[in-house]
């Protein structure tokens, strides 16, 4: 990785060098290499214990514990481009889901957010905007807490992740989501 001099632009660097390789989210090319942005919220120590901790629970199936709360969603912003808020309201006709974000907070202001997420069985995990390969945080935060992640977004990185680990919302309507919602949450061997 280059970095720049203070009195230096990149494109001083790009006119000077030639990049046979780039990391990016969407390899449409053959000098693009794949790496999911997802990957990049992951603190991986310097013997990779965590990298192997982090990937159990990416792709091991969990079963909530019966204490928990029902469901959480943690937003700064509507994201308008986004279906959160109008399943948020969804999801809250059938029970109540606690906002601990800055945007339609019910519980207060939150200190530590993965603490927050962990109190709750299931996670609103939806991205700000659909691509392909966009897929951020919102869907590794809830795995790290075994909290299920009921997940909008970039459908690309999904085949890193276990389907059995998540709710997949991208190609159902809300009625088929809040159906299986409701089945987990009232059949803990699910």
């Amino acid at each position: 990785i280059l970095r720049a001099e203070h009195n230096k632009s990149l494109d001083d660097y790009t006119q000077h060098y030639t990049f046979n390789l780039s990391l990016t989210q969407n390899p449409t090319t053959d000098t693009n290499l794949e790496f999911p942005q997802w990957l990049s919220f992951i603190h991986f120590d310097k013997n990779y214990e965590n990298a192997k901790t982090y990937y159990k629970k990416l792709t091991e199936r969990r079963s909530p514990d019966q204490k928990r709360n029902f469901c959480n969603f943690v937003y700064s912003h509507p994201a308008l481009l986004s279906p959160r808020r109008k399943f948020f309201h969804c999801l809250s006709l059938y029970k109540e889901v606690d906002s601990g974000g800055a945007y339609l907070n019910t519980s207060g202001k939150i200190v530590n957010k993965l603490q927050y997420l962990s109190l709750y069985k299931f996670t609103i995990a939806m991205e700000n905007s659909f691509n392909e390969y966009y897929t951020t945080e919102k869907i590794i935060q809830p795995f790290c807490v075994s909290s299920i992640p009921i997940y909008w977004g970039g459908t690309n990185s999904l085949q890193y992740f276990n389907p059995d680990t998540f709710i997949n919302t991208n190609d159902k309507l809300f009625d088929e989501t809040l159906e299986k919602i409701e089945k987990i949450d009232n059949d803990d061997s699910l």
